[in-house]
C-alpha cells in the first residue's frame, strides 16, 4: 500500500492510497491511451519515440502507433483491466495489417492525428519530425518505416493470465519483438487523487537486440546532449568523463555499465567523436561539466577522439553496417559488436590520417589514459591490464605520482598549471 504524508502545522498524518482498478474509477481505455500517447516516456523511459497516431475507428492498428529511432513501427495495445491470450492474437493481427505500409500511409495517419491534437497550427511532416528524432536530416521517406516487417509490439495491461505470458515468452524466443508492460493504479479513499505505477521498458530494448544473433559484448553509446549546454562534450573529453544533469531520476540514466566496457560518445550534428573505456560504472556527483544541480559523472579513459569534422555520422554507420545507432537514448547498449568494432577502427583511421603516426587520444598531456578505482585510488599497472585498458609506461606512472604530490601540496583552491596536470 502507498501512503501520502500530510502536514498540518505540527501535526503529521498519512493518507492511504489503495490499489484499485480503472473500471472502479470509471477510467476508460481511451483515457489510458491518451495519457500514454501524450507522455510516451511512461512506456519507454528515456528512449525517445515519435507517436504517429492513436486508434482510429474502423482501422486495425492498435491503440498507439509510433516510430522508434531505428524507423521501426511500434504498435501498442492497452487494456483497461484483464488481458488474456486473445489480446496477443488481436495485436498480432494489427501488426499483420501494418505490414507493407509505406511512408504515404503513415503520413496520412500522422497528419490526421496532428490535426486532432494541434488543429493545423505549425504542422510538421512525419519526415521532418523523424529527422529531428534521429538527428539525421539526410534520411528520406524511404527510411520510414525502415523495416516493413518486424514491428515492435507492446501489450499494456494491469494483469495477464499465464497463457498470455507463455505466448509472449515463446514469441520472444523466436525473435518477435513483443513485450508485456504491467501497470497498477492506486487511489485515495475518495478517488480524487490517482497514481499510475508503471515500469517503463528498458531503454536498451530494440528490434536489433531481440532478433540479432550477435551477443551483446559490453558496448555503450552515450549522447552528450548539446541542447542546453553547447560544447559540454569538450569538457567531458577534457575531464575524461561522461556526464548528465537535471534528471529527476538523478544518476539512473548513467547506470548499468561496468569497468572496462567500451563507450562511444555521440555529439548531435557531429556524429560519434570518441571511443573509450569505462573506468568504474558507478555514477558520482559532479559540478565541473554543466555546473548544475543533479549533475553526475562516470569516469572514462578516452582511447580515440577525432576532430569535430571527422565524426562518424548516423548515415555512415547505417549505410556501411545497416545499423541505426540508438542515439535518442541518453546511455544505451549497442547490440551490434561488428558495428561497434567497425566504428572504433574507423575513428582510429580518421584520426591517424589527420595525425600520421599517432595512436590513442588526440590529447598529449601525460594524464590521458589515467584510471581510478571507486574509492578514488589510482590504478596500478596490473589494474590496467585486468580492465583491458592501455597500460601506461613507468615514466607516465611516475609523472602522475609526481603531479599528485605537487597537487596535494598546493594551498586550497589552487590548481596545477595545465601543462603539469
Amino acid at each position: 500500500m502507498l501512503f501520502r504524508l500530510t502536514r498540518d502545522g505540527d501535526k503529521n498524518g498519512f493518507q492511504p492510497y489503495v490499489e484499485t482498478s480503472a473500471s472502479d474509477l470509471q477510467l476508460t481505455e481511451k483515457n489510458l491511451e491518451t495519457w500514454m500517447a501524450l507522455h510516451p516516456e511512461l512506456l519507454f523511459g528515456s528512449e525517445q519515440v515519435l507517436v504517429i497516431s492513436q486508434s482510429v475507428a474502423g482501422q486495425s492498428m492498435g491503440d498507439i502507433l509510433a516510430l522508434d529511432a531505428d524507423g521501426c513501427l511500434v504498435i501498442v495495445e492497452i487494456k483497461r483491466d484483464w488481458s488474456d491470450r486473445a489480446t496477443v492474437g488481436q495485436i498480432l493481427e494489427y501488426a499483420a495489417e501494418m505490414t507493407g505500409k509505406c511512408y504515404e500511409d503513415l503520413e496520412k495517419l500522422h497528419h490526421s492525428y496532428w490535426i486532432k491534437q494541434h488543429s493545423n497550427c505549425n504542422y510538421a511532416s512525419l519526415l521532418t519530425r523523424f529527422q529531428t528524432l534521429t538527428d539525421n536530416h539526410e534520411c528520406d521517406e524511404d527510411d520510414i518505416p525502415r523495416r516493413q516487417k518486424g514491428h515492435r509490439i507492446l501489450v499494456v495491461a494491469p494483469a495477464a493470465d499465464e497463457g498470455l505470458m507463455r505466448i509472449v515468452e515463446w514469441l520472444r524466443e523466436y525473435g518477435v519483438p513483443i513485450s508485456f508492460v504491467p501497470f497498477t493504479i492506486h487511489a485515495d479513499t475518495e478517488s480524487k487523487d490517482i497514481l499510475l505505477e508503471l515500469e517503463p521498458l528498458p531503454e536498451a530494448q530494440s528490434f536489433g537486440e531481440m532478433v540479432d544473433s550477435q551477443e551483446w559484448r559490453g558496448d555503450w553509446i552515450f549522447n552528450t546532449n548539446e541542447t542546453y549546454a553547447p560544447g559540454a562534450y569538450r569538457k567531458m573529453f577534457d575531464q575524461r568523463v561522461i556526464a548528465i544533469h537535471g534528471y529527476e531520476s538523478g544518476p539512473a540514466n548513467l547506470t548499468g555499465s561496468a569497468e572496462g566496457q567500451r563507450v562511444f560518445a555521440y555529439v548531435n550534428r557531429k556524429g560519434v567523436l570518441a571511443v573509450g573505456r569505462i573506468v568504474n560504472g558507478q555514477p558520482v556527483s559532479g559540478t565541473t561539466v554543466f555546473g548544475e544541480e543533479r549533475e553526475f559523472h562516470v569516469k572514462v579513459v578516452w582511447e580515440t577522439i577525432v576532430d569535430d569534422d571527422r565524426g562518424m555520422t548516423l548515415r555512415d554507420v547505417s549505410e556501411e553496417k545497416g545499423y541505426n545507432l540508438p542515439v535518442r537514448c541518453v546511455f544505451a547498449r549497442m547490440n551490434r559488436p561488428d558495428a561497434a568494432d567497425w566504428i572504433a577502427d574507423e575513428l582510429q583511421s580518421r584520426m591517424d590520417k589527420r595525425n600520421p603516426g599517432r595512436r590513442g587520444s588526440r590529447f598529449s598531456d601525460p594524464i590521458v589514459g589515467r584510471a581510478w578505482h571507486a574509492d578514488g585510488t589510482p590504478f596500478g599497472e596490473e589494474d590496467y591490464r585486468r580492465a583491458g585498458l592501455y597500460v601506461p609506461t613507468e615514466e607516465q606512472l611516475a609523472a602522475w605520482e609526481k603531479a599528485d604530490a605537487e597537487r596535494d601540496a598546493l594551498p586550497p583552491g589552487e590548481n596545477l598549471p595545465p601543462e603539469q596536470e
